[in-house]
């Protein structure tokens, strides 16, 4: 919670907070099939997927990463259940949550 809180602040300070906006989350599995239905459960709810193996010196311990992308809106609580979701189901496929970012392009 302390994370989301301190990214809404950052964006309220730039004027973005309460917008719809495209946000990144990345999460790590320890194997291939894990990170692949995290990506169906993933989609059902709505988001975009993509596995990524990581490079040999990625300084993570879990060799696949997926980036999940879905536009919400920019608001602590939102951004909280969206958050604790995604967390809960990687954890639940033997994965990790790192956390969310802006989608650069959009």
């Amino acid at each position: 919670w302390i994370y989301d809180r301190d990214q809404i602040l950052a964006l309220r300070e730039e004027g973005l907070e309460g917008e719809r906006r495209v946000v990144e989350h990345l999460c790590y599995f320890s194997s291939e099939s894990g990170a692949r239905n995290f990506v169906t459960q993933a989609e059902q709810r709505g988001f975009a997927c993509e596995i990524i193996r990581a490079e040999p010196d990625d300084p993570h311990d879990l060799p696949w990463m997926v980036r999940a992308t879905r536009r919400d809106e920019l608001e602590l609580g939102e951004l909280h259940v969206v958050t604790m979701t995604l967390l809960e189901l990687a954890d639940k496929l033997g994965g990790g949550y790192e956390g969310w970012a802006l989608d650069e392009e959009d």
